[in-house]
């Protein structure tokens, strides 16, 4: 998990899975285009957002919200 680009990413390469939350104040970047790991992505959004985490027994849940609390990805 990583939040330095501006942008929200979620992706994977082999079994590892990356996600980048990038969109909570500073300007937004452009979708990501180009690059060695250009393949690697399969959700990107250029829009203001958050996400919430909820870790139990069972596992990991995932989701991500716009500034107007829509569902962006899960």
């Amino acid at each position: 998990m990583s939040g330095h680009y501006h942008t929200y990413q979620r992706g994977e390469k082999g079994p590892t899975r990356y996600v980048v939350i990038g969109g909570g104040g500073a300007s937004l970047l452009g979708d990501v285009v180009g690059g060695p790991y250009q393949e690697m992505w399969r959700h990107i959004e250029s829009r203001y957002h958050y996400a919430v985490m909820d870790v139990n027994a069972d596992g990991l849940h995932w989701r991500t919200h716009d500034a107007n609390d829509a569902l962006i990805d899960e």
